[in-house]
């Protein structure tokens, strides 16, 4: 029961990461490319996302699982192991920080709209 509970305590905060992580893709990335190739770009931000989720989950858990204590004979993570994932996570996170830094930004060419004054003048005459 105890495990349910702190699963249901989870998903509002996973559901707010997805949206950060969706309206993050649009923002930076959809407007770094043209029109044409936005699909192929939210392609490939996805298959980035999937990748360094997979890959860094699994990094946590050989980490967790070589810096562990014995505990009445079972083996646990050590506090030591969590420092260092959440080290590597920090720098990870630095290290994207720098390279989103890099990222283009487009701005769009704004049309040549004709001045107020001259479109009234044109009505009036």
């Amino acid at each position: 029961m105890f495990e349910r509970d702190l699963g249901q305590l989870g998903r509002p905060a996973q559901c707010r990461n997805a949206a950060v992580e969706g309206a993050v893709d649009n923002l930076q990335f959809m407007a770094a490319v043209p029109v044409s190739e936005t699909a192929a770009a939210n392609s490939l931000t996805t298959l980035m996302r999937s990748i360094g989720t997979s890959v860094s989950s699994a990094a946590a858990g050989v980490i967790l699982a070589q810096l562990t204590i014995n505990l009445g004979g079972y083996a646990l993570p050590s506090q030591n192991g969590f420092r260092v994932v959440l080290i590597i996570g920090a720098a990870a996170a630095l290290a994207a920080l720098a390279i989103a830094s890099l990222i283009p930004i487009r701005r769009p060419a704004h049309a040549a709209a004709p001045a107020p004054v001259e479109a009234a003048r044109a009505t009036v005459s």
